[in-house]
């Protein structure tokens, strides 16, 4: 449902990033207290994929340099105690 959409093949990278970003927000908000049970139901397995991977790792925007939107990124452990910044198409089940 996601990887294929239109914006994401598109061969215009600013495209697929609007997307990711569309996406990234969206994925935030149904983890959401109150809502995350409600969508951990939905008859999408990809989503509910993601709500697993993703989890309550925070997500930073980080401000583009210069002009430009900029990138929202979750913090995903690293295995080592810290983190380590992922686009969400990064972290897509395969």
């Amino acid at each position: 449902m996601i990887s294929g959409h239109p914006m994401m093949t598109s061969p215009d990278p600013v495209h697929q990033r609007s997307a990711v970003m569309l996406v990234t927000l969206l994925m935030d908000t149904l983890r959401s207290e109150g809502i995350v049970e409600r969508a951990r139901k939905v008859p999408h397995q990809r989503v509910v994929e993601l709500l697993d991977v993703i989890g309550d790792a925070p997500m930073e925007d980080r401000p583009a340099v210069g002009a430009g939107m900029g990138d929202l990124w979750f913090n995903m452990p690293d295995g080592q105690g810290g983190t380590v910044p992922r686009h969400l198409d990064e972290l897509l089940p395969q």
